[in-house]
């Protein structure tokens, strides 16, 4: 009689949702106490307003509130909204917007008013002002109320806007060299900070250090694909990756031969500014776990949403804290050191906060776009472009190809066209690594060709259909650990055997004809310990 181990696996689920929503859930969780020290500097209230502003995380008419309170020295009555209002209550819209937004605020518990609710929990409108006792009066919470007044009025000496520095004419970096050392660096970053970028954007550069560095190219995007690289991100950047979900390993003990999982591929379907966010929360929560004062990082991020681009700024002055941040941030992109203490941003800091997109790449420009046609027959035509860095002499977009090669099976590869098909096997292989379904047809249709949205429906029904049954098929098969007993020495002994098992109700699966059954782990231990038994008393 033999037993047979039979060991499975799971795939990694997931989904990236929407920055904004984890920022406020992220700020939702500080204490109040930590509130009040960011709500200290002006950098930080700005910042959340614009956010709050930008991502529609607030109605409109509750942005128009807080503008019109913030300028308050006393807390305001429902009778002086009237004053905002016009006079003719019956015509004006305003008013009536006023008054259901005055009865949302102090009836917490209906559904209208949670949006403002949110106010309230990140303590910029204090319970104490606005609670059912006092549902006459309303007020910001005093310092956020301040340091917002003084970051749109200006003055102070707070420096939390960041301290410039006057730069000599022929050590000026231009904007065109920040948006490209920072898309360089997110899409096809340097390791090791790689600081030294600043000699190769000069004038006199040497192309033989150029050329070096390049060598030691590094990236989080093509890590992520499984693009073939000579150096790996930093060991940092892994812990990253891995903790947040965006990629798994075998071992949960290792960051090395790291995987995509499903919430990483729908990492690659967004925006840039949104990947920016979901990579610095995880940064947040790290940096939290490890002690860090979480203030220190988050106003850090703030400012650097509030700066000019194109202007340097010195960070001699900043905390300790601050500084390993800003050393952190340069792996990212979101920051140029030009010297021991000064720094760019680079666009993709300068818009954290806003609702100004980040500059693309070429590759990324055509891939909102659209780039890919799928035939009826399964086949795709990927017209990829050509590499923005000439003088690595790639003749199509490697991350483009990376992206596809998790779903498709690549049959041709020319100049600006590459040629696949989405097959059973290639379909097999995206879903092992946690890439749904539903996942390859967004990016199929969210990166459509033009010509092909002249169609309705845009892609051919027969393969979407096609894929998703793949999925079906994949999922009707339940895979469970366990072992296979076979070979037994005798009918009596099979049949001892096999009641025994009945009787426990262990048998996942058997096949009396060829005397072979399955049990799980749990009953394999169980039935181990009773054929032992037998043996010992001479039973089998």
């Amino acid at each position: 009689m033999a037993s047979t181990k039979t060991i499975t696996t799971s795939n990694n689920q997931g989904s990236t949702g929407d920055f904004t929503s984890a920022l406020y859930a992220f700020l939702n969780a500080l204490p109040k106490l930590t509130l009040a020290r960011l709500y200290n500097t002006p950098a930080s209230c700005l910042a959340i307003f614009r956010l709050f502003n930008s991502c529609r995380l607030l109605p409109l008419i509750g942005r128009h509130l807080v503008l019109n309170i913030l300028w308050s020295e006393d807390p305001i009555r429902n009778s002086e909204v009237e004053i905002w209002a016009d006079i003719n209550r019956s015509e004006s819209k305003t008013y009536h917007h006023f008054c259901f937004l005055f009865f949302c605020l102090f009836q917490k518990g209906r559904r209208d008013a949670y949006s403002l609710t949110k106010l309230r929990r990140l303590n910029i409108i204090e319970d104490s002002l606005a609670s059912y006792d006092q549902r006459n009066t309303l007020n910001l919470n005093r310092s956020f109320q301040q340091n917002l007044r003084r970051a749109l009025t200006g003055g102070g000496n707070h420096c939390s806007f960041g301290v410039p520095c006057n730069t000599s004419p022929n050590s000026v970096v231009s904007i065109e060299e920040l948006d490209r050392y920072g898309t360089e660096k997110w899409e096809v970053g340097l390791p090791m900070g790689l600081i030294f970028l600043f000699f190769f954007l000069a004038e006199n550069w040497d192309p033989t250090i150029g050329l070096s560095l390049i060598f030691f190219l590094q990236t989080i995007l093509h890590y992520m694909v499984g693009s073939r690289l000579p150096t790996k991100p930093s060991h940092n950047i892994l812990t990253l990756l891995g903790q947040s979900g965006l990629m798994t390993s075998s071992d949960p003990r290792s960051i090395h031969n790291l995987k995509i999982t499903s919430k990483g591929f729908g990492f690659l379907l967004e925006d840039v500014n949104t990947q920016l966010w979901d990579i610095l929360l995880q940064y947040l929560i790290m940096s939290e776990a490890n002690g860090v004062d979480v203030v220190d990082v988050l106003a850090c991020l703030f400012m650097l949403g509030s700066l000019e681009l194109g202007q340097e700024y010195s960070f001699s002055n900043w905390t300790p804290t601050q500084t390993q941040v800003l050393q952190d941030l340069v792996d990212y992109g979101l920051v140029l050191v030009t010297a021991r203490d000064r720094f760019y941003p680079t666009r993709l800091a300068t818009t954290l906060t806003s609702s100004a997109p980040p500059l693309v790449s070429a590759e990324r420009a055509q891939e909102e776009h659209g780039f890919l046609v799928l035939e009826t027959n399964y086949r795709v035509y990927a017209y990829t472009s050509r590499l923005y860095l000439a003088f690595l002499n790639h003749t199509s977009n490697p991350l483009q190809i990376a992206v596809l090669n998790l779903f498709l099976s690549l049959r041709y590869r020319f100049p600006n066209l590459v040629v696949g098909a989405v097959t059973r096997e290639s379909i097999k292989s995206a879903l092992s690594n946690g890439i749904t379904a539903d996942q390859v047809v967004m990016y199929l249709h969210t990166h459509a060709h033009p010509q092909m949205r002249k169609f309705d429906p845009l892609l051919p029904p027969t393969v979407v259909d096609q894929i998703r049954l793949w999925e079906l098929e994949k999922n009707r098969i339940q895979a469970q650990e366990g072992y296979l007993y076979e070979d037994f020495k005798s009918v009596a002994e099979y049949e001892s055997v096999i009641q025994y098992s009945r009787r426990l109700g262990i048998i996942l699966w058997e096949h009396p004809g060829l005397r072979k059954f399955f049990v799980g782990y749990d009953g394999h231990v169980t039935l181990r310990e009773f054929i032992r038994r037998g043996v010992a008393n001479g039973n089998t």
